[in-house]
Order: structure tokens, then sequence, then C-alpha cells
């Protein structure tokens, strides 16, 4: 291990902090990594505004509220501890109050000491925001042995942050939109909205096999993030895969309206086509797609510009 100074701590922080976000949490976590540039990463979770905590504290807690204790301690970004007081909810969120205000942290039964408990949690959380069947099994496995630790947890929850299904719930929190928030900058996330490149060589090749047997998986385990994967990047009909949705039933299809993006529905009307699915299947998602359109108010220049002109 290299000698430990204020040289190589300069050295390091020059090395990371320059790096995009996910870049730089995935060296943070690697404890090979950090073992070799001789450093002891000490995480801050931001509480809002300019308070935060010690990730370990909290991670503490989240365990203690688990566990059906009612108070805990944090270990505030200056060194200060504070008592708090912790609640539990059936759906597997952690609550507790600082300062006199509340938080609650989601899918905190992830960090239960009981197998059973973790593993429900790991199952909710996996249908949620589905990864590669090969990270699911490792997952599952790493959970069914032992409760997780911090370094664990940390690991997993950068995991399920990488998916589509994040990005969408943490666009719809308020916020000044920007292309760092629109493109995230983590490889994984294009892995789980596609598949991870391989040995493929072409964009032919490339769909035929990894993307041909990530979106199989996924349709297997979760039909309907499945689908709504695929709507996302299925911009050109070689991308969208006729022959391994062939079982789907209406159902499945109409399912896509109540996303309400242009994605979706042009996805819906794509698997539609008459020389694919029965005409009978056409007309009832035509109808569907129709009637959500109408019961949307369009607003009274649009109206305007789509009234038929009477010919003089």
């Amino acid at each position: 291990m290299p000698k430990h100074d204020k040289h190589s701590d300069v050295s390091t922080a020059l090395l990371i902090n320059p790096l995009p976000t996910s870049a730089r949490m995935n060296l943070l976590l690697d404890e090979a990594f950090c073992a070799r540039v001789g450093i002891k990463p000490k995480m801050q979770f931001p509480l809002g505004g300019k308070l935060a905590v010690d990730a370990g504290s909290l991670h503490n807690a989240l365990r203690a509220a688990t566990a059906g204790r009612t108070r805990a301690s944090l270990t505030l970004k200056d060194g200060q501890r504070v008592n708090i007081k912790l609640g539990m909810e059936q759906d597997g969120r952690a609550t507790f109050i600082l300062k006199k205000k509340g938080y609650a942290f989601v899918n905190a039964d992830l960090l239960s000491a009981e197998a059973s408990a973790r593993t429900r949690a790991l199952q909710r959380v996996l249908h949620e925001r589905p990864v590669s069947s090969e990270d699911e099994s490792k997952w599952q496995a790493i959970l069914a042995a032992n409760a997780l630790t911090d370094r664990e947890y940390d690991n997993l929850m950068t995991t399920l942050s990488n998916t589509p299904e994040a990005l969408n719930a943490e666009l719809l929190k308020p916020q000044a939109l920007s292309t760092e928030s629109l493109m995230p900058d983590s490889p994984e996330y294009y892995d789980r909205l596609l598949a991870k490149l391989d040995t493929s060589s072409s964009l032919e090749t490339f769909i035929q096999n990894e993307l041909a047997a990530a979106r199989a998986s996924l349709l297997h385990r979760n039909r309907s993030i499945a689908l709504r994967r695929m709507a996302y990047s299925a911009l050109w009909q070689p991308l969208v895969p006729f022959e391994l949705l062939a079982p789907l039933v209406v159902a499945d299809v109409t399912a896509l309206l109540a996303a309400e993006d242009p994605f979706s529905l042009l996805f819906g009307f794509e698997l539609c086509r008459p020389d694919w699915l029965p005409i009978q299947r056409l007309s009832t998602w035509a109808h569907l797609s129709l009637r959500s359109f109408s019961a949307s108010p369009m607003p009274a220049s649009d109206a305007a510009s789509c009234s038929p002109r009477v010919p003089s």
C-alpha cells in the first residue's frame, strides 16, 4: 500500500474530482482501488441545505429502524452527534426526525439483519427497477448469505439508480433540467436501457445477439417494464423485436397508454402493424389511443390551427 500523506491526498483528489459523478462514485466504492491509492473515503449524505450526515451513521440508524428500535444517533458532517427518533413503515421506508424536520428513506429494509426481510425487499426493488439477470442473481446470493455492509449497500443503491425507472423518478422531482440531468453519464444506465456490448462488432449483430438476449430475459422477468424500455429505444423499425413480442395480447400493448409519452404511443402503433397483429388488435389500440388523446383538453391556439377551413 502506498505511503499515505498530504501529497497523495492532493494527487488522488486531482485524479478523481474532475470525473463524472458516476465514475467518481464507482472508484470510491472500489475497495481494491482505494487500497491501491491509500485512501479511506468518508461518505456524507446530504439532507438538504447545508445539512449533511456521515453515511455510516445514517446506515446504522436505518438498520436500527428495521430492527424496531425507536431511537438512534447520527453524526453530522462537522462531527457533532445528535439523537433522532426513528420509525418504520410497512412498505420498507424508515423515517426519522432531525432538527424538527422529518425524513423518509425508501427501501431501508434492504439493510435488515433478518434474511427474510431483506430478501423480500430485494425482490420488491428488483421488480420496480430490474437489472440484468446476472446482477440479479449476484445480489440475491449476497443478501441471502449476510446482511449488507455499508459498501455493499452503497453499491446496490448505485446499481438501482442507474436504471431508466430511477431516471424517470428523478426527473419527476422539482428541479432545473439540464443536459446532465436528462442524459445520464453512467455506462451501466445504457446497459440496462439496451444491453451490454459483448463481442458484436456491428449494430446489426448487436441487435441480433446482445440486445435480443437481454430483451428476452427482461420480458420473461418483467413484461411491463420490458415493453417500456423497448419503447424508449424503438425509434427505428429494426429495433422492434416483432418475433419476440408475437405472444403479446391487447392488454399488454394497451398498458403503454398509461405512460402518456410519444415513445410508448409510437411503439404501440408500430406493434399494431396490420401485417403483424390481427386487425382486431389494431383497431382496439387505435380506438383506445384516440380516446386517450381526446381526453386531454387542447389549447385554444392549437384547436384553431386544427380547425378545417371552409372553401370560399
